[in-house]
């Protein structure tokens, strides 16, 4: 499966191509072949598509902005684990997913629903912590 890029991940959130093209002064054929990837949006594309989707420019080309944790951060979630029951795992992991990494993102995926499972038949946080390092590790 080919990936998408930014912009085409941007427009595929939107329904219409023509109302973008309405919006941003775009010709529609434009917005259409730039969503299909036969065509690559020029620089002053870019900039009005972006202005019509209310995004940065910088963000069509490169993404949404991936979140960076401090060592801090990461410790007082861990923290949190200990407090946390299973199935409230699952739905934190879920909410900071669309943050993470190509990779870290299908990876924190996979043990949301490891969690989810986990606490439907009782499980604890420990058992989870192990599967987690143990399947980050391999």
């Amino acid at each position: 499966m080919e990936q998408r890029t930014a912009i085409q991940a941007a427009l595929d959130r939107l329904d219409r191509d023509d109302e973008v093209a309405f919006i941003s002064g775009v010709d529609p054929r434009t917005v259409a072949s730039i969503r299909d990837g036969s065509h690559k949006a020029r620089p002053s594309t870019i900039r009005r598509l972006a202005a019509a989707l209310d995004l940065d420019p910088d963000e069509l080309i490169n993404g949404p902005p991936v979140a960076t944790y401090t060592d801090d951060e990461i410790a007082a979630v861990l923290d949190k684990l200990d407090t946390t029951t299973v199935g409230e795992l699952a739905n934190a992991i879920r909410a900071i997913a669309p943050t993470l990494t190509d990779e870290s993102r299908r990876f924190a995926l996979v043990l949301a629903e490891v969690a989810e499972r986990a606490a439907d038949r009782g499980a604890s946080i420990d058992e989870i912590r192990d599967f987690a390092t143990t399947a980050w590790a391999t």
